[in-house]
Formats: structure tokens, C-alpha cells, sequence
């Protein structure tokens, strides 16, 4: 559903665009005789449908918002075990660059953080919004506080390894690996929480 809503909004902003293309200042495009027309015959029409389509889209957009409440549990512990199964793979892979950091080199260093920032972090982060639908802003706050944290300390080494200062660049590893370790614990504690029936 989010893909036709995104879909309906280009088609409505593009249709709008050429409707409102065929509004005339008389001023910029010379035609200030008597009668005569400046504004598109066509304008008014696609204009209108355009935003019609926007419209559209806006609507078919808050329906597919509401699916995941609609879907109830089952779809919630599914969301969250997939989140947790990212997590604990980023955690995975940070726990063994810190255990082999003594004999890492530079350039496995860089490619490995920016594979895993690339690739499993930027999963992670575009499904931070369905994330914090499912289980509101506190859990939400548990969790993304040691990501986010943690991210940008993987970030820090990866650049740091980069202009060539690889003991240096180490040094950020065991506090990254501190606070992914505690992402993925506290990911699994709220993922647990959400999966149990509430009485």
C-alpha cells in the first residue's frame, strides 16, 4: 500500500504541475490584447484532477498506517522478531571486529563497517517508523538510544580508519560494541514484552 500511495502522489504532483503550467500571467507571456484567453483550456481540468490523484494518495497512504494495528499481534511479533534478528546480526558482527581488532588491518576494517553500515544498519534504520508505531515512544527510546549511539561510533572508527589512523580508530570499537550489545538485549526485552498477550 505504501508503494501505490507513493505512486499516486508522483502521478497527482505530475498531472497538477502540467495543469498548472496552462495559468498565464499576461504579463510574462505577452498576450494582454483584448479577449484574449490566458489561461489553458486544459488547465483547470488537469489541476483539479491532479490534486484529486494527491488526495488519493494521501487517503490509500493513512490506510496502509493503519494496517499494522489492524493486524493485531501476529503481525507486531513478526515486525519486532525481524528487527531483533537485524540487531542481533550487527551486534554479531561488531562482537567479532572487536575481538580480532589486534590483528585487523586497515583496509578489512573499512570494508567490513562500511558493508554493515550500508547494508544491516540502513535496514535497520528505514524500519525505524514502523518500529516506534508498534511499540510506542518509550520502548522505542530503550532500544534506538544505544543504536543510534553505537551507529555513530562504528562511524567514527570507519573514519577515522579512513585518513589512516587505525590504532586510533580502534580505540571507539569496545564502547560501540558496549552499547550494540545493549541495543540487542534491550530490543529482545521490549520484542518479548510486545509478543505477550495483555490482560
Amino acid at each position: 500500500m505504501h508503494a501505490l500511495a507513493n505512486i499516486l502522489f508522483t502521478i497527482g504532483v505530475c498531472i497538477a504541475a502540467v495543469g498548472a503550467a496552462g495559468f498565464h500571467d499576461p504579463g510574462e507571456t505577452g498576450r494582454v490584447e483584448e479577449g484574449l484567453r490566458t489561461t489553458e483550456s486544459l488547465a483547470w481540468p488537469l489541476f483539479a484532477g491532479g490534486m484529486m490523484v494527491i488526495v488519493a494518495g494521501s487517503f490509500v497512504q493513512k490506510k496502509a498506517r493503519a494496517v499494522p494495528v489492524a493486524a493485531g499481534a501476529d503481525h507486531k511479533t513478526v515486525t519486532l522478531d525481524a528487527m531483533a534478528e537485524i540487531l542481533t546480526k550487527i551486534r554479531v558482527r561488531v562482537v567479532e571486529l572487536d575481538e580480532k581488532k589486534g590483528e585487523i588491518t586497515q583496509e578489512t576494517l573499512c570494508a567490513e563497517l562500511d558493508d554493515l553500515l550500508n547494508g544491516d544498519f540502513f535496514d535497520l534504520v528505514d524500519a525505524r517508523e514502523d518500529f516506534l508505531t508498534h511499540v510506542g515512544f518509550t520502548d522505542f527510546a530503550r532500544v534506538w538510544e544505544s543504536v543510534a549511539t553505537g551507529e555513530r561510533q562504528l562511524a567514527r572508527v570507519w573514519s577515522i580508519a579512513t585518513d589512516g589512523f587505525l590504532s586510533e580508530a580502534l580505540l571507539d570499537l569496545p564502547p560501540a560494541r558496549k552499547n550494540l550489545e545493549s541495543a540487542a538485549d534491550a530490543m529482545t526485552a521490549v520484542r518479548d514484552e510486545h509478543a505477550t498477550p495483555r490482560t
